[in-house]
């Protein structure tokens, strides 16, 4: 920022963490119209110099800026997000054809967004009596569609489904992004159930972080970030580290994975990504 040029339109700025590889910088004009997006690595920090305002995040003209956005102070987006996770009976796309979460065993074959046809390399399960588990959030068949989802779809708020429109590239400078359930629930016709005490969400992890097809929309595996692994069970987590060995420490999320409350400028009921959008 050190060669802006001072002007008096008013800024709309948006820095934040990919929970990845680092973060984005992006700077849209009040009127809607994005003028600078750059991608940092996460080791850098910035000190804005010659902005009037930054109205979008509050920060006055030379205040410093740390890597995810945030002051020492404030906690995190992702400490206030749920554990991702599927309820029983969600029906994935596999190469047998469409089969329940419940029934996936490491090695089926699911199919994904990126990679075509691709093994699970675990499956676990975490009880709503564990720490940190929200009750599932109810998105309704047709919620935003004919036939999307197919069946009722049945997530944690804090699952991530796919959003594509040019909505998305606008704001965030991709064309696809994940946001979380919970952002979507004001957008649709969606429930929160009310679980049985024995009632558990069902966990897929891959090689990869992938997006998946769920009940005909595109959604995300789970995604073993530190935010993530410090919300599973102790066996869990012990076996998700082994399976992953050195490679959990170079995880990158399958996109930019937005913060909650970021969707709600993108209309997600009309941006969610299924199964008769072209891959």
């Amino acid at each position: 920022m050190r060669h802006s040029t001072r002007c008096s339109l008013k800024f709309y700025t948006n820095l934040r963490i990919s929970r990845a590889t680092g973060h984005r910088w992006g700077i849209t004009v009040n009127l809607g119209f994005k003028i600078s997006s750059q991608s940092h690595q996460d080791h850098e920090c910035f000190k804005a110099r010659q902005m009037t305002t930054f109205s979008g995040m509050g920060l006055t003209a030379n205040e410093a800026l740390s890597e995810d956005g945030l002051s020492d102070s404030d906690p995190r987006p992702e400490q206030h997000l749920p554990l991702s996770g599927l309820g029983p009976g969600v029906m994935l796309e596999t190469s047998e054809g469409p089969q329940p979460v419940e029934w996936l065993r490491p090695g089926d074959l699911l199919l994904t967004r990126d990679h075509g046809y691709q093994p699970l390399l675990w499956t676990g399960r975490s009880a709503m009596s564990d720490t940190g588990v929200e009750p599932p959030l109810r998105i309704h068949a047709g919620a935003f569609g004919k036939h999307t989802p197919d069946h009722d779809l049945i997530l944690s708020p804090g699952h991530h489904l796919l959003l594509r429109s040019p909505q998305v590239d606008l704001h965030f400078g991709c064309e696809e992004a994940l946001a979380p359930a919970l952002d979507i629930a004001n957008e649709a016709e969606t429930d929160f159930d009310i679980p049985s005490p024995d009632y558990a969400y069902c966990h897929l992890l891959m090689a990869e972080h992938e997006v998946v097809l769920a009940e005909g929309v595109w959604i995300e595996t789970l995604f073993p970030d530190e935010a993530t692994l410090s919300r599973m069970a102790d066996r869990a987590r012990a076996e998700i580290i082994s399976k992953l060995g050195p490679a959990l420490a170079k995880s990158q999320s399958a996109r930019v994975m937005l913060h909650p409350g970021e969707a709600v400028v993108l209309q997600p009921r009309y941006a969610i990504a299924a199964r008769r959008m072209a891959a």
